[in-house]
């Protein structure tokens, strides 16, 4: 039977399918009674930088019993080839179908992913709507953001989980160990608080996780092989937000704010730098400049070596103060960005923001000053009470701070969408021709070589607007759509616009009509869901936006009366501890080379040669040993293969030079860095000294081939013609022994596919032996092997 490991070499990036990343969770099958799938309906790429994924993966493998798997939506050509090919989409650890787990959990976090659930659900055979399913099928939940609203979805899901999810999912795994009857785990899934069966008359209300430090960050989290959104150790230092933006949905839902106390954020990253290997570490917070002990934070994981740099995703225009920025700054220095959201005093009151044009020139001025020369700012268009004065201010206020800042701006456009449970619930989204309208004003006034002017596609704003705001008739739409294509619609670039337009007209539904203003007597689609904040707040907030009236932060004030707080869950701050430093001062040291032999197998072919060596640095700081770095503001652990990697090609002898800091013994440092490497790679030597240069790489055929070679045979690479008596220096029934002239070679692929007709594929190569210069005679002398 075909399975997804046998499509590879037909996909793009193949690396996302492969599994066997280091931290990956496998456990012997007789020893697990109930399997969750944490399914992304989103790529790779996505799902794996998703903190809320690390979060549960970590406490449900942590159950006896139990085993959490991964599952990430697949691009569009393996979609299509487990289509045609009638495979089953399946996990990353185990590989078994989705339909062969007891519980499919989907994290949706974006109106847009609801097709991509869709997808996966039919990929894997699974009954889209859940009352078509039955006994034997998975049950299918839902939890994320989507949750204000879920009645677009509800007719897919069996059980939708409303607020934090930490002790849901435990209760979860508890009634699955205790039952295997699919119909009585629903009921008693249901019979939690937090999680809502569609069409039940009670009134669900959200659940909130009254301490995060109830379940302390993971600290091992799985590794990715490839490159990730946010590749880097993230720890979630605060839940929740009390500023009270007015458009933030976010600010809304997850009240009250809580932080994690300093140690137990410290002990996750210390633990995150020994078990992955990153050199980057992020804090994760709706507003990480409100962290209570940010300034002790900040100077406790800051790298004296700065060889670990510190990344503040989220930074607000007036929280940004010159400790948090020079400690920022003295490792590396990114692009800044910050959030105005909009341009004159008066929007910024309607919408609560908070900050004054003065604090944005005095942060661009201060990190400018600290060396900054990219600067990124957001703002939002559509906004309500928008006049075009506004969005002129947008452009003057652009041309000033370009003056000022001197350097790289980036202005970075995105249309309001009015989302469920905020303030600006009932009021209504701009068209789609007034935000394409407000994007050509900007882009004409806003010409100039520092400014580079970006905007969120309004074509996902008009779709992400008519499902944030929708009932349960647009179900119908979604199942119309995805049969007619739709599927990741949130990558622009891939929008199948004509699915979409077909859908509404063959429902009979206008789009348009989801975007209009709601009265405030009007029964909502959501109004069912109790999620913890009050009807009446959010009218209070509404109009004391209209009038251009702040509310106080409640943490600083007054309650403001939003209905989060009850007894025992309330807002919680840790006051500035004393600070305790994570890295010590670099003592004096000197540069030791040694070479590495290594293999690369397994799904590790499929590594781009900078991936691969990204792996390997990683895997030395995970195995602790202090590499040397170079110098200046980006320094970088000095690492080199020769010669590069090859893509897609398995290989017996990679060769890889590194140095430390101190002097060790070969054999511990091979044994150290083993214990570190994922499936597919181990050390096999490790010598002293300098790697060569290479002159000479053999490679191994699976089965025989034969070579039609005219005596003037060449291949273009690279726009050049290369003669291949130049390079091929050996071919035997199953060898090729190819040359390196002048750092040039030719793939063992472009050759056999050029001149050979026996159909060898990349995946039936590999590099076994490769010659270094001055080792001996080339010719048909074997080559240095690692066998």
């Amino acid at each position: 039977m075909k399975t997804i490991r046998s499509l590879l070499e037909s996909v793009a990036r193949p690396a996302r399918y492969v599994g066997g990343e280091v931290n990956q969770v496998m456990k012997p099958a007789h020893e697990v009674k109930v399997r969750f799938a944490l399914a992304f309906p989103d790529v790779y790429e996505i799902g794996m930088s998703h903190a809320g994924i690390k979060i549960l993966y970590h406490l449900l493998n942590a159950m006896e019993g139990v085993w959490a798997q991964r599952v990430f939506a697949p691009w569009h050509d393996l979609a299509a080839l487990l289509a045609g090919e009638k495979i089953p989409l399946a996990s990353l650890e185990e590989g078994r179908p989705l339909s062969g787990f007891d519980v499919v959990g989907f994290s949706l976090l974006y109106e847009l992913s609801y097709t991509s659930m869709l997808g996966m659900l039919r990929l894997s055979g699974i009954p889209l709507k859940a009352g078509e399913r039955t006994g034997t099928d998975p049950i299918v939940i839902a939890g994320g953001t989507f949750c204000a609203n879920p009645t677009p979805v509800m007719d897919f899901l069996d059980l939708v989980v409303i607020g934090d999810g930490e002790e849901i999912v435990q209760e979860m795994a508890g009634i699955c160990l205790a039952t295997e009857d699919r119909s009585e785990r629903i009921q008693a899934f249901s019979e939690i608080p937090g999680v809502y069966r569609p069409g039940d008359a009670r009134r669900p209300h959200r659940r909130i996780l009254p301490d995060l430090d109830s379940f302390p960050f993971p600290g091992n989290p799985v590794l990715p092989h490839i490159g990730i959104v946010h590749d880097r150790i993230g720890v979630e230092v605060a839940r929740g937000c009390t500023r009270g933006c007015r458009f933030c949905q976010a600010g809304m839902i997850y009240r009250p704010y809580r932080e994690r106390p300093y140690a137990s954020v410290l002990e996750s990253f210390r633990r995150g730098l020994q078990s992955t290997g990153y050199d980057t570490l992020a804090m994760m917070a709706l507003s990480a400049t409100d962290l209570t002990y940010l300034n002790q934070l900040m100077e406790s994981i800051h790298c004296p070596s700065r060889e670990i740099s510190v990344s503040i995703p989220s930074l607000r225009v007036e929280g940004i103060t010159r400790k948090v920025a020079d400690l920022v700054a003295s490792v590396r220095k990114p692009g800044f960005t910050m959030a105005p959201e909009a341009a004159t005093a008066r929007l910024r009151s309607v919408i609560n923001k908070g900050n004054t044009e003065e604090d944005l020139f005095r942060s661009a001025s201060l990190i400018k000053e600290l060396g900054w020369r990219s600067l990124k700012l957001y703002f939002m268009v559509g906004l309500p009470t928008e006049e075009d004065a506004d969005i002129e201010a947008i452009c003057t206020l652009t041309r000033n701070l370009s003056k000022a800042f001197r350097g790289n701006l980036t202005i970075s456009v995105s249309c309001f969408v009015p989302k469920a449970f905020t303030p600006f619930q009932w009021e209504g989204q701009a068209s789609l021709d007034r935000y394409r309208e407000v994007i050509h004003i900007l882009q004409a006034r806003l010409r100039h070589r520092n400014i580079t002017l970006k905007w969120h596609d309004p074509r996902l704003s008009f779709l992400e607007g008519v499902f944030a705001r929708g009932d349960g008739s647009l179900s119908q739409v979604l199942l119309e759509a995805q049969a007619r294509g739709a599927y990741l619609d949130g990558w622009g670039d891939t929008l199948n616009e004509k699915a979409w337009e077909g859908s509404f007209e063959a429902c009979g539904i206008d789009p348009a009509a989801y975007l209009a203003p709601r009265e405030s007597a009007q029964t909502l689609p959501w109004d069912f869901i109790d999620m913890g904040v009050h009807k009446d707040f959010l009218l209070a907030e509404r109009a004391r936006a209209l009038s251009g009236e702040p509310t106080a932060d409640c943490r600083d004030g007054e309650c403001a009366g939003c209905g989060a707080c009850s007894p025992g869950i309330a807002n919680i701050v840790h006051p500035g501890p004393e600070t305790l430093p994570l890295f010590q001062e670099p003592p004096a040291h000197g540069a030791y080379a040694y070479v590495l032999g290594i293999t690369k197998g397994e799904g590790l072919r499929f590594l781009s040669p900078r991936e691969y060596q990204e792996m390997l640095r990683r895997a030395i700081r995970r195995a602790g040993l202090e590499a040397v770095y170079s110098q200046g503001f980006s320094p970088a652990m000095k690492l080199s293969t020769s010669p590069p990697t090859s893509y897609g090609i398995a290989s017996r002898c990679e060769y890889v030079q590194f140095e430390l800091k101190h002097p060790l013994r070969p054999d511990e440092i091979a044994a150290r860095i083993n214990a570190c490497l994922p499936q597919g790679s181990t050390v096999f030597s490790c010598t002293e000294g300098r790697l060569g240069q290479a002159s000479a790489c053999t490679y191994t055929t699976s089965r025989p081939f034969t070579l039609d070679l005219p005596p003037d045979a060449a291949v273009r690479k690279e726009g050049k013609e290369l003669r291949v008596a130049d390079f091929l220096e050996h071919a035997g029934p199953c060898t090729l022994r190819i040359a390196f002239r002048d750092g040039r070679t030719i793939s063992p692929v472009l050759l056999l596919e050029a001149f050979s007709r026996d159909g060898i594929e990349i995946g039936e190569i590999t590099k076994t032996g490769t010659h270094f210069a001055g080792q001996g005679p080339s010719g048909d002398e074997p080559p240095l092997s690692c066998t």
